[in-house]
């Protein structure tokens, strides 16, 4: 288990789901440790913020800056919020990715993925907004696999937990998820 930073953004149905998946999992035979969460990784969040900053609106410079395109206010402005990422500050939030992505995959040596918080709670009611990518944003950032496999139903609705994997580690991390899901039995039903 990987207590992703920061950890007190998880909500009840997201600390149940990561409390199931670990009697779950342990049940199973599987070996389940607790990493500790390095203090640099917090951090994350901000170099994310700065490469994507940088990257969408350099992306989408002539959409953004163009009146002919038409955008969504919500695309207008988090663009707009994006786009004040220096050129000194991408170039220091890649720095800081290469470096702790070397050292998450030291971190990672004896475990085959990491098992994390895939939201803060239950998704949001209705389609107006995704939710917080608080937990999504370093496994992004770092280029890692990443898949949210549902764990258990918290006041009626689904809540996942995410696994992770070592850089270039796709299918085996598909792998571990498929077991993973299969351990935790989540139970779907056909509408």
């Amino acid at each position: 288990l990987f207590h992703t930073a920061p950890f007190d953004k998880a909500g009840p149905g997201t600390l149940a789901a990561l409390e199931h998946a670990h009697r779950a999992l342990s049940g199973a035979g599987h070996r389940v440790s607790v990493l500790p969460v390095p203090d640099w990784f917090e951090h994350s969040h901000l170099a994310h913020h700065r490469v994507m900053g940088f990257e969408v609106t350099s992306a989408l410079a002539f959409e953004r800056l163009s009146p002919q395109v038409h955008m969504t206010d919500m695309t207008r402005d988090f663009l707009a919020a994006k786009a004040g990422v220096s050129a000194e500050d991408y170039d220091a939030a890649l720095a800081f990715r290469d470096l702790h992505a070397r050292k998450l995959a030291d971190l990672m040596a004896d475990v085959d993925v990491l098992l994390a918080p895939a939201a803060p709670d239950v998704a949001p009611l209705g389609l107006g907004a995704t939710g917080d990518p608080v937990f999504n944003t370093p496994w992004t950032l770092f280029r890692m696999p990443a898949i949210t496999v549902p764990a258990l139903r918290w006041q009626g609705l689904p809540v996942g937990v995410q696994v992770i994997g070592a850089r270039h580690a796709d299918r085996k991390t598909l792998a571990a998820a498929q077991a993973i899901e299969a351990a935790l039995d989540y139970g779907w039903t056909a509408a």
